[in-house]
């Protein structure tokens, strides 16, 4: 939450410093100096060489939310992974547990799944995790690429076809005509002026007027 800043001028929330920058300027090293918040930081981060990817992002997304649910931060996740390590229960309670009387079941296993401690065993995308959060029901299928190139090409072909009846009807060729014809008058009276403006101009050399 520390890092998280709301704007003045629209109120929007502006995320800064996290994991994924500092993965960009390391390059292809996963070699970084701890930098950690107790709570919303997962195992792998408190690893020089950890595992980090989307899915430590995640689990600190599911922290800050669980935090907002419970009013208080996760349990350190080093505690819970030396509790795993011994085969002991995880001491971190639920979010199902703690906003059962206030959210949804989908909502909160969504944020329990993010929060789990092994990182393979979260979400590995933020997709994957957003369609968490959706009931199956009522999630839309997502059209493939042949699926939207067969509706551009019959959006295509269904446009053509109506040019070409347009150009075919009565209507559009009376006027193809009249537009032909208007554009003969208009030339030949171009090169009747240009004829009158010449002879003229001859008459009053030859003239010396």
């Amino acid at each position: 939450p520390d890092n998280i800043y709301i704007r003045r001028k629209d109120e929007t929330p502006v995320l800064l410093d996290f994991g994924a920058a500092r993965h960009a300027v390391g390059g292809k090293s996963k070699s970084l100096s701890v930098v950690v918040k107790d709570g919303y930081a997962p195992a792998e981060q408190y690893e020089t060489h950890g595992n980090q990817g989307p899915w430590t992002d995640i689990y600190a997304l599911g922290a800050v939310i669980y935090r907002a649910i419970a009013g208080e931060a996760p349990t350190q996740a080093t505690s819970r992974i030396i509790a795993v390590a011994k085969r002991q229960a995880d001491p971190l309670r639920p979010a199902r547990d703690i906003g059962k009387n206030g959210y949804s079941e989908l909502f909160l296993k969504a944020i329990d799944h993010a929060l789990a401690v092994v990182e393979s065993d979260r979400p590995q995308s933020t997709r994957e995790w957003r369609e968490e959060f959706v009931e199956k029901s009522s999630k839309l299928p997502t059209p493939t690429m042949q699926q939207h190139d067969a509706a551009r090409t019959n959006n295509e072909k269904n446009f053509i076809n109506k040019e070409i009846q347009i150009n075919k009807s009565p209507e559009n060729t009376d006027t193809n005509e009249s537009t032909v014809y208007s554009a003969w008058v208009n030339r030949h009276l171009f090169f009747f002026f240009l004829f009158i403006l010449t002879s003229i101009i001859v008459i009053a050399v030859t003239h010396r007027w």
